[in-house]
């Protein structure tokens, strides 16, 4: 028997907690991911992370994500501040993973690429020669990944990573965790389906001042407060 919760196996620890797990029983499938976007079809909008005491987190829905230079003209996902093409990379999920699809110069290690490649953990990419990003996919049940730059150069607004989510982003202490939070006890899931942002902790929570039971909906300017932490969400313009 498989026990998936709302299609995503990777709640079904928090969501045991809470008391909403559903068996689907023998010789049913698991529901498949598939891409969430809001009520009107329109793929949902880039937003931060601040996280007290960890750092702020770029965090970006979607299957396809784009990546170039910090250009106020130019509506890029990922504005890196850095001599790049204005589109020079996109980040593509399909079911299994994620590509790389270069627009500019992009290479792994001592070879460039010449069109889509599969990305798997701990690939750094090298954008125009100086831009180096490291992708990591660190939890095999989710098709979120992280991108930190590793080189000496940012994003704008500034973020300490990058997410890249697709229905879930862990935050806390474990190195599977999308989002490190080390001084964290446990894990609080932040979950996205139509169109919605929920969280999910196993312990009562606060958002935006108002006590909840532990699952509740959140806005891109939500204020979160839980028994060893806090963070606050704000959107992208």
């Amino acid at each position: 028997m498989q026990v998936v919760v709302g299609g995503d196996p990777i709640l079904e620890a928090t969501s045991r907690r809470n008391g909403d797990v559903q068996d689907q029983g023998e010789g049913e499938p698991a529901v498949e991911l598939t891409e969430p976007r809001t009520a009107e079809g329109v793929k949902p909008k880039p937003f931060m992370l601040w996280i007290d005491s960890v750092g702020g987190f770029l965090v970006v829905p979607g299957e396809r994500v784009s990546v170039g230079q910090a250009d106020p003209e130019s509506r890029i996902d990922v504005p890196i501040v850095a001599d790049l093409s204005a589109r020079h990379l996109e980040f593509l999920r399909g079911s299994d993973g994620w590509q790389v699809v270069p627009g500019g110069e992009v290479s792994i290690g001592d070879r460039r690429l010449e069109g889509p490649e599969a990305l798997v953990t701990g690939d750094v990419l090298s954008l125009a020669g100086n831009v180096r990003l490291k992708f990591e996919r660190p939890h095999p049940l989710s098709l979120s990944a992280r991108v930190s730059i590793v080189s000496r150069h940012r994003t704008r607004p500034w973020s300490d990573g990058i997410v890249l989510m697709g229905e879930t982003c862990l935050l806390g202490p474990r190195s599977r965790d999308h989002v490190q939070c080390r001084g964290w006890s446990s894990e609080l899931v932040l979950h996205r389906k139509d169109g919605e942002l929920k969280v999910r902790y196993g312990e009562p929570i606060e958002i935006d001042g108002r006590p909840c039971s532990g699952v509740g909906a959140v806005t891109t300017r939500s204020r979160i407060v839980g028994p060893d932490f806090s963070f606050s969400l704000e959107p992208v313009d």
